[in-house]
């Protein structure tokens, strides 16, 4: 699991274009290749679609390991905005803050580019909403179960738009023999009472999305994964 990515964890990444130069100069690439080897993972995910993300993404694929991005609906930057590069710790700071900013998150462009190299997408809500239920009432502002519910619903449902644009777009792309497999990471990597309505809904809003489709299946990724910073620890040691 990688979010961003910030000068503590890269020593002398000031910028995000210049991660590649970093992990190459720095024979970090190979070592930590090897350590994802020696701990039989072969998936990596990356969360919220940060711009930042995209050339640790192709690093990744390059090395022949299955990549998933999830980019959360409402931070999918304007195509007709260029990026800012920021110090990468920022980027994430700034998405949890109540000034955000979306030039700093991929474009629809940039994910079609990623997908066209056979990388892999999935849904990470439209907001980003902690579905704790404490977090999720105090972001909503309101406690009443109807409002929550309506809140959960909403999101789900625009996710589910979003990810039919992607469907009808390239249908090869998604569907295999009738089967449309839709990856779900939940945000704040908890799986909770809310978070299994959340994917209830998901069913819902998508299983007529498409005649071609037969079976829908979901395939969710929350609690088992490891963070980067995780495993940069046992790389050190």
């Amino acid at each position: 699991m990688i979010h961003s990515f910030s000068s503590d964890i890269f020593p002398g990444d000031n910028i995000s274009i210049n991660i590649d130069n970093i992990m190459n100069e720095s024979g970090f690439t190979n070592s930590f290749l090897e350590l994802l080897k020696t701990k039989n993972i072969n998936t990596i995910t990356f969360d919220d679609g940060l711009y930042q993300q995209i050339p640790l993404i192709k690093l990744f694929k390059k090395n022949d390991f299955r990549v998933i991005f999830f980019p959360s609906g409402k931070f999918i930057r304007d195509d007709n905005i260029k990026p800012i590069i920021v110090e990468n710790s920022i980027a994430h700071k700034q998405y949890h803050s109540t000034k955000t900013y979306p030039n700093t998150f991929m474009s629809s462009v940039e994910i079609w580019d990623l997908l066209n190299e056979k990388n892999e997408f999935g849904i990470h809500g439209w907001y980003h909403y902690n579905l704790n239920p404490k977090q999720l009432t105090d972001h909503i502002g309101t406690n009443n179960f109807r409002q929550v519910l309506k809140a959960i619903k909403d999101d789900a449902e625009r996710c589910s738009n979003l990810y039919i644009e992607y469907v009808n777009k390239e249908e090869s792309f998604f569907i295999e023999n009738g089967i449309l497999n839709i990856n779900y990471c939940t945000p704040y990597n908890c799986l909770n009472e809310y978070q299994k309505l959340y994917i209830d809904f998901l069913y819902v809003f998508l299983k007529n999305i498409n005649r071609k489709i037969t079976e829908i299946r979901i395939n969710v990724f929350s609690g088992e994964r490891l963070s980067l910073e995780h495993l940069l620890g046992n790389l050190k040691e």
